[in-house]
């Protein structure tokens, strides 16, 4: 009558079991007690077996392989990481994937002709597989190759019967591909011509004997291995027949208009400095000849004043006086003047 147990082993992970018992005796086996039961998820174990497809040239598959039994509600993350020369690889992105049978996954958007490597990480609610190990790389299909850089036209000398074309190979990511030639069409010869010019190095010039006071059309664009041609660049460009003028330099490695016009402005500020001493010396023979003036002016006046001074006029308390007896009213003036007629007289009193 004592509870009684019992252990199954080697069962299954998150799996589903149907669980029955019954009690027996010597009449026979009783009725049976049943119950559905699901085993616990586990840790997973390291995906195996990375490898990648290339679909196209911004395209890669990548598959692998999980050993069963299935470890439970499992979901994948798998990582991009792109190779760059002389350099470790970099992280690009990462895509998760739910299901334990869904062992594919698909990336695009990715550069042409680009070497690429991939991990993979199983994941249940118990935790996380290693990273699966990563040795395989692949590398996308070629494309069209992007634009060349740099890409000038101009005069290389003074003289306007030349012309020089310049350019380099398009930066690595633009590349897409193994840049076999480039392909220059231009009409210098008065009609277009295509020129083609082997891809040997990453910076090219070309020089074309040209027509001055004409106008010239220059196209390029990189060409592939697989033949593929890329980007073009168009640019005109007039020749003229003007001669560009090319700063002299002197021997302790002036230009000749540096010199030019430090002398040009040594010579106005000589200018400038004899301007001002002239108009001080003139400001000042103007100062004195109207000391001069005021001397003499003032010598003149101290001969009238000589004659004032015997009536006593020149000196300020007589000017004084004789401004009071100019403002006295007239009957003041009348009572000092003499009169003759006795009339005045009376009027006075």
């Amino acid at each position: 009558m004592e509870p009684v147990s019992y252990e199954i082993n080697q069962l299954l992970p998150y799996t589903d079991y149907k669980v029955w018992l019954n009690a027996i005796n010597d009449a026979g086996d009783g009725n049976r007690s049943e119950t559905l039961v699901t085993t616990d998820s586990e840790v997973p174990m390291n995906p195996l077996n990375v490898a990648a497809s290339v679909v196209s040239s911004s395209e890669i598959k990548v598959t692998w392989k999980l050993q069963g039994p299935k470890p439970g509600m499992t979901s994948y993350y798998i990582k991009v990481y792109e190779m760059v020369l002389n350099a470790q690889p970099a992280f690009l992105r990462g895509e998760n994937v739910i299901g334990f049978d869904k062992q594919i996954a698909q990336f695009s958007g990715l550069e042409a002709y680009w070497n690429y490597t991939f991990t993979v990480v199983a994941t249940t609610d118990k935790g996380s597989s290693e990273e699966s190990d990563t040795s395989i790389v692949v590398t996308t299909y070629q494309d069209a190759p992007g634009k060349v850089t740099n890409f000038e036209i101009k005069r290389p000398s003074t003289i306007s019967t030349t012309m020089e074309v310049s350019w380099f190979i398009p930066v690595l990511q633009d590349r897409n591909g193994i840049i076999k030639e480039y392909k220059i069409n231009h009409n210098i010869s008065g009609t277009t011509t295509t020129e083609t010019i082997a891809a040997e190095y990453e910076n090219f010039q070309k020089l074309y004997y040209i027509t001055p006071d004409r106008h010239y059309q220059i196209e390029i664009y990189a060409v592939n291995a697989i033949n593929q041609a890329g980007e073009k660049l168009r640019k005109m460009y007039y020749a003229s027949s003007a001669v560009e003028s090319q700063p002299q330099v002197s021997s302790k490695g002036y230009t000749i208009e540096t010199v030019v016009g430090a002398a040009v402005g040594c010579v106005v500020f000589s200018g400038v400095v004899v301007g001002l001493v002239y108009c001080l010396i003139r400001k000042r023979s103007k100062n004195t000849i109207s000391k001069q003036a005021k001397a003499k002016h003032t010598r003149k006046e101290s001969k009238i004043g000589g004659q004032y001074e015997e009536v006593g006029l020149d000196n300020v308390s007589a000017q004084q006086e004789l401004g009071i007896i100019d403002n006295q009213n007239v009957y003041d003036q009348i009572d000092r003047i003499p009169t003759v007629d006795k009339q005045y007289e009376n009027m006075i009193i």
